[in-house]
């Protein structure tokens, strides 16, 4: 029996709940081809990747960025494009992916995102400065020591010394997150909590805490956040998904020139130079013009 549109029946909650058990299922099934290529093929200890802020051997770090390829295909694609092919019978409009976005809708999602990135950013380096109450000092010193990590890591996956290195970053950091998470977030999360509880900004503000919270980044959990806002409200107002994977691929590719040029260890050091007056309030005003537009071409973003 053919599983196309096979689900079709099933709520908004139960259709998240089936989309959690998808990313489950495809997280293994890729984890199990990795690993399987590994054994057959490259024959490296994955223990080392463990340590990967301390690892020197580039084939190493390449095996690492493989494996980070492998677990957003599972993690984000197959599974939204799975859900897609089982509970209805247009997939791709299902994701809302099925017409490309016209020439001035992508040049006006450009616009905006540019405009608003700066005082995003801003809010990044302000989020990052603030401190929890003193009872709670030990989450801030966990949540501080994994940013730390985090960013130990990053600075390790990002080294790049070959244009393959430049290609497979692209791939990696600006493509594959674009448009997987945009598919299972604002495709599916999104779109669905929409449906469920019938307020749209509602189901826009849950489903960016949501995207902001599984980066597991909470330094910088409130520009995350607002950043996903404003890919969930390109979408609602476009009706199409491509327009918030534009937003995306424009940040997350500005994020990967700045290390290109800067490289990932001074990168935060021009960040946090923007922490000025000078800076702090064009930022803001640009970011006021970003909504402003958004409000003004919402009916053009198709």
């Amino acid at each position: 029996m053919p599983l196309k549109n096979n689900f079709s029946y099933l709520t908004p909650f139960g259709r998240l709940v089936f989309l959690g058990g998808l990313m489950i299922f495809g997280t293994i099934i890729a984890m199990a081809i990795f690993y399987t290529i590994n054994t057959l093929i490259w024959e490296y200890n994955m223990n080392q990747l463990s340590y990967l802020s301390m690892v020197t051997d580039p084939n190493i770090i390449w095996v690492a960025k493989y494996l980070q390829i492998f677990s957003q295909i599972g993690l984000f694609i197959l599974p939204a494009i799975a859900f897609a092919f089982l509970v209805s019978n247009s997939p791709w409009k299902e994701l809302g992916i099925s017409k490309a976005l016209s020439g001035k809708g992508i040049l006006f999602v450009l616009i905006i995102t540019l405009l608003a990135i700066p005082f995003i950013n801003l809010l990044a380096i302000w989020n990052a400065q603030w401190h929890l109450p003193q009872f709670l000092g030990f989450v801030e010193d966990w949540m501080r020591e994994m940013q730390h990590k985090n960013d130990i890591l990053l600075q390790v996956m990002l080294q790049m010394n070959s244009n393959a290195d430049i290609l497979i970053n692209i791939l990696m950091v600006v493509l594959l997150p674009a448009i997987g998470e945009e598919l299972i977030f604002r495709g599916v999360i999104q779109k669905q909590l929409h449906k469920w509880v019938q307020r749209p900004h509602t189901a826009i503000i849950v489903t960016a805490l949501l995207f902001s919270a599984f980066h597991m980044q909470f330094l910088g959990f409130l520009s995350r956040f607002l950043l996903g806002m404003l890919f969930g409200y390109f979408y609602y107002y476009s009706k199409n998904l491509w327009s918030a994977i534009w937003a995306h691929l424009v940040n997350n590719g500005l994020a990967l020139i700045l290390a290109i040029i800067y490289g990932t260890q001074n990168q935060n050091e021009v960040m946090d130079g923007a922490s000025t007056v000078a800076i702090t309030i064009p930022s803001i005003l640009l970011f006021g013009l970003s909504i402003f537009l958004l409000l003004k071409t919402r009916n053009k973003l198709t």
